[in-house]
């Protein structure tokens, strides 16, 4: 799993403190990596919502509801700003 630096320096004393945070993140059931400026789909797991949307290992990730993404921070900030827990992407 990849985190943002960004994001792991706001949570990482809540992390340390209590093993997880309170802040709820949506989750899409994908796990990509950032190849040559763009976002690849690496892994799937077969229960989660991103199995359910038809999403494979290899897909590239370009945009999140119209909003274009180009990198893992870029990708975990789209779906955080248009997506709450339990939503749609």
């Amino acid at each position: 799993m990849y985190i943002p630096v960004d994001t792991l320096k706001r949570v990482l004393a809540e992390l340390l403190l209590n093993g997880r945070t309170s802040t709820r993140r949506p989750w899409l059931g994908l796990y990509c990596e950032e190849i040559d400026g763009t976002v690849r789909v690496m892994r799937v797991p077969d229960d989660g919502p991103a199995a359910s949307a038809g999403i494979r290992s290899g897909d590239e990730v370009v945009a999140v509801a119209g909003r274009s993404v180009a990198s893992l921070p870029e990708l975990y900030r789209a779906i955080w700003a248009v997506v709450a827990p339990g939503g749609s992407v």
